[in-house]
């Protein structure tokens, strides 16, 4: 239970806020939350509500941000009932609460310099997700859309071939 304490007050209290208020960043305002609609038809044939765009871009990363703000302002040593953490196991839950974070920006940094360009320049590469992306064999794929009157959910891609008929 010791060691459950720990990871549990560091690990659950900051690594997943941050690797979601990154998440709703990305999917709101660097890949789009447009483009984010577009690849959501594309999959399950409409469109969903605008509500989705309003929360992908503005209430969830604030709510997030506010929730992190708030938990690290109250944040309190960790305790198990009147037992009270040693100062290195509180260093090792921060380190474990962290191992999951840190990969993300040293994975910027290293993008950053293997790019060409200023930094303003490369920044901005990076910040703009390739045109291209999408579906593969895009031009041979007709969406098909005879799945909406049957009950199932499971929209079907077909190619021209029969031998290249996938299904999500």
């Amino acid at each position: 239970m010791y060691a459950l304490q720990i990871v549990d007050w560091y690990f659950a209290l900051f690594s997943v806020m941050i690797v979601c208020i990154l998440e709703t960043i990305i999917i709101g305002w660097i890949y789009g939350a447009n483009r984010f609609y577009e690849d959501i038809e594309l999959m399950i044939g409409r469109k969903p509500c605008i509500w989705w765009s309003i929360c992908w871009k503005f209430i969830t990363p604030v709510i997030l941000v506010m929730m992190l703000v708030f938990n690290m302002t109250q944040i309190t040593p960790v305790s198990y009932g009147t037992y009270q953490y040693p100062k290195r196991a509180i260093a090792v839950g921060w380190i474990i609460g962290m191992i999951s974070v840190i990969p993300i920006p040293i994975y910027m940094v290293v993008d950053l310099w293997d790019a060409n360009g200023t930094l303003l320049q490369r920044l901005k590469q990076r910040l703009k997700p390739a045109p291209n992306w999408g579906p593969a064999n895009m031009d041979n794929t007709v969406y098909d859309k005879s799945w909406q009157t049957q009950d199932n959910f499971s929209p079907h891609y077909t190619t021209h071939s029969t031998e290249n008929q996938t299904m999500l």
